[in-house]
């Protein structure tokens, strides 16, 4: 029998409990394995070719051996794009090597916040398997500002450093991936953490949903976790944050594409006229209402849609409310989501 002991020593600041807040796992490997792996990728200047460069460190338990690491790319509707083997030299007892494998990937799916199009990565040593997601895209810093892809994008960051906090009893993983679809929907596009590393799942998460993830900073402004939880507080996030924006003129309704990356086409619009007696008013008679696809309006463009609005009796007031919602389901966000909503005086 074995026996496994665990010993903390932690200091700890006022307030925080005492325990282990970190999963710690026992896993049984082959003599032979993948002890880590470190992707990168290299582009041309148009983004449309990208060489995928793998390093695998590989360890060896046993005796004195070859190993022969095989990468297979998968792109994220699952069909194969790349796939690769290499040698390393040969591994002595309890001693790592390293090997490099590269992959060519043309026309590449790149990861966004608002696209977070991912990868899969197989490493196989042997009979053994590592599996990793991998998002492809180029991030880098030019006069100031932060560009993903080419292209300058704004931070909006939502402080999870203290997200990991909770009752007892409390699945934090679950508790993780709620916070983040909550801070999508509010149209954030980041998240600050502590700059210890974080639990891997964490970012996994991140970049499944599709968040920037920074380190925390003092005397920076974020909307911090318990705003991100409280309801109250969605609406004036969601609006400040807002990818779509509207704005009538006359019959005219202009529809304004503020995102980086995406373009109207992924969009229904739907539009109710409503007049009341006055403002105060709870319910009123629908005059006009409908719903229409947008048509393909790429980033910082408008697009203006005619609606023959009927006649309004000036003695009430009459209100169109427009909802804008994912037209289909993708990877990361479902079919029906609100996007967008603003309720609009008629005058």
């Amino acid at each position: 029998e074995n026996l496994i002991a665990l010993e903390l020593h932690e200091k700890r600041s006022a307030g925080q409990p005492f325990g282990i807040y970190g999963d710690i796992y026992l896993e049984a490997r082959r003599t032979a394995f993948v002890e880590d792996i470190m992707v990168e990728s290299y582009f041309n200047e148009d983004l449309s070719v990208a060489n995928l460069v793998v390093n695998v460190q590989a360890m060896n338990m046993g005796k004195p051996t070859t190993v022969s690491p095989i990468a297979t790319l998968y792109a994220p509707d699952g069909s194969e794009v790349a796939h690769t083997v290499a040698s390393t030299p040969e591994l002595k007892k309890k001693k790592g090597g390293k090997v490099q494998l590269k992959l060519l990937v043309l026309n590449p799916y790149l990861w966004t916040d608002e696209t977070p199009f991912l990868y899969t990565l197989n490493v196989t040593l042997g009979d053994e398997i590592f599996t990793q997601k991998y998002g492809i895209r180029l991030m880098n810093g030019r006069d100031g500002t932060f560009h993903m892809n080419n292209r300058p994008i704004t931070i909006q960051c939502a402080d999870m450093s203290d997200a990991g906090i909770h009752d007892r009893g409390v699945n934090l993983i679950q508790q993780w991936e709620k916070d983040i679809q909550t801070i999508k929907d509010l149209n954030l596009n980041a998240v600050c953490v502590n700059e210890k590393t974080c639990d891997p799942r964490l970012y996994a998460l991140c970049d499944h949903y599709g968040l920037y993830v920074l380190n925390h900073k003092k005397n920076e402004t974020y909307y911090d976790i318990s705003s991100i939880r409280d309801q109250a507080k969605h609406a004036d996030i969601k609006k400040t944050c807002r990818k779509v924006s509207f704005k009538l003129e006359g019959n005219r309704l202009i529809i304004c594409n503020n995102h980086t990356f995406t373009s109207l086409k992924n969009y229904r619009i739907h539009f109710t006229l409503i007049q009341k007696p006055n403002a105060r008013a709870a319910k009123g008679d629908v005059l006009m209402q409908g719903h229409q696809d947008l048509p393909d309006v790429q980033p910082g463009n408008n697009v203006a849609l005619q609606y023959p609005l009927p006649p309004v009796d000036k003695r009430s007031v009459a209100i169109l409310n427009v909802t804008l919602e994912q037209k289909n389901t993708t990877p990361w966000t479902k079919a029906g989501m609100v996007v967008a909503e603003e309720s609009i005086r008629i005058e």
